[in-house]
């Protein structure tokens, strides 16, 4: 009798670490979100994401550790340990998941600019090239002749 009160505890125990970790892992998703800021479509599959992953780690959670049996203060643990992590921990995370994702957004724009640099100068030259190309083939067909008409004339001249 006393060892199943113990693991009741211990049960309950753990279910307020588990909110705990799920509302942490919440944080750094909103983290990610402060530091990319995108359009509500992506926040969206985040969040049905999110609610997937604590779907599952909530099935194997209860599995593991109480046969799978729903009881109230799985429920009960689960928002205290939310609540207690929202007052006690969740600026300090949420803190370094910003800090963490900025060096990230940093790092990975001097990566960008050094693959984007030659890419932009390549496109600009062709841009050029092609501007030209069509300004020749504007001027042969203002003058009705075909491309390439003028040259052979010239050709032919100099003969």
């Amino acid at each position: 009798m006393r060892e199943a009160v113990i693991g009741q505890v211990l049960f309950f125990a753990a279910s307020i670490l588990f909110g705990g970790g799920l509302l942490a892992v919440y944080d750094i998703i909103r983290g990610f979100r402060r530091t990319w800021i995108h359009k509500s479509v992506w926040v969206t599959a985040e969040d049905v994401i999110f609610w997937l992953f604590v779907a599952v780690a909530s099935f194997v959670f209860l599995c593991r550790y109480n046969q799978g049996q729903l009881r109230g203060f799985f429920f009960l643990g689960l928002i205290l340990g939310m609540a207690l992590y929202h007052w006690k921990g969740s600026r300090y995370i949420l803190g370094a998941a910003v800090k963490v994702f900025r060096v990230i957004k940093r790092m990975t724009g001097r990566c960008g600019s050094l693959i984007r640099t030659p890419v932009v100068h390549a496109g600009r030259n062709m841009k050029w090239k092609l501007k030209k190309e069509r300004q020749s083939i504007r001027m042969v067909f203002k003058k009705g002749g075909k491309r390439g008409d003028s040259h052979e004339k010239k050709q032919k001249e100099v003969k």
